[in-house]
């Protein structure tokens, strides 16, 4: 039988300053370095090792000189989103992978908005409509991306999706590294085509949340995620004929 891997005075260290400074407001002066090395029971060298981790999780910031020391910190989307797609790419992850995750996920998004609060509902609704209707027919493509970035936020917040949002930042930003025109395009390209049918999508969505109709929601959020797996054929011509 596999014994469990020991731990180690630098994990132990670690552990220690990371729930001192998840404890603690972002900012908050945790103390010297002879504090840290009492506060966690080590030596000195354990710490400046336990607090180089916890630097690179964000959870820690050192300053030097005159009024330095150790300051409590919080990892920001960034990082997190930075950190994950290295990883991924270190794996050799596919970008193309990440589509299916991010339609899964969209699909659910728009089901939980179709059951949230009526009243916030209609409001963000109301702003998206505007939102969409905004954006003219012969926009270039990365007005589209943006305003699709900014109406998929809103909804996050209707749901309180901070999780899903993250997930979703980090399967775009990896596709990004990846395919960069395909998820942005590029910023000359027009599309009339694309533009009018994109906006068809996203109101079609807008009125399933606000219907409450779940399935409906879902439907419409599936449909909204394959027409941008098509983007790439829609932004490959400029097409004004009214199809």
């Amino acid at each position: 039988m596999s014994k469990d891997k020991p731990v180690s005075p630098i994990d132990v260290a670690a552990s220690r300053l990371r729930d001192v400074a998840l404890t603690a407001d972002e900012g908050t002066l945790l103390g010297s370095e002879d504090a840290l090395v009492e506060m966690a029971g080590v030596s000195r060298v354990t710490v400046r090792q336990a607090a180089r981790l916890l630097e690179r999780e964000g959870l820690l910031k050192v300053k030097r000189g005159i009024n330095g020391g150790y300051f409590a910190s919080r990892p920001d989307a960034d990082l997190v989103v930075a950190t994950v797609c290295n990883y991924l790419d270190s794996l050799g992850f596919q970008a193309n992978r990440t589509g299916n995750v991010s339609t899964a996920l969209w699909v659910e998004t728009l089901r939980q908005a179709a059951c949230a609060d009526r009243d916030r509902v209609r409001k963000v609704a109301r702003e998206l409509v505007a939102l969409y209707e905004a954006v003219p027919d012969e926009a270039p493509a990365i007005v589209i991306s943006q305003a699709e970035r900014d109406g998929r936020k809103r909804i996050f917040e209707l749901i309180d999706g901070a999780y899903i949002d993250l997930i979703f930042q980090i399967n775009v930003t990896f596709a990004r590294s990846k395919y960069a025109t395909l998820v942005s395009g590029s910023p000359g390209v027009v599309n009339s085509r694309f533009a009018r049918r994109w906006r068809q999508a996203k109101l079609a969505e807008l009125d399933a949340i606000v219907q409450g109709d779940e399935l409906l929601a879902m439907m419409a959020a599936l449909h909204t995620r394959r027409l941008w797996e098509g983007r790439a054929v829609d932004w490959s011509q400029d097409d004004d004929s009214g199809q």
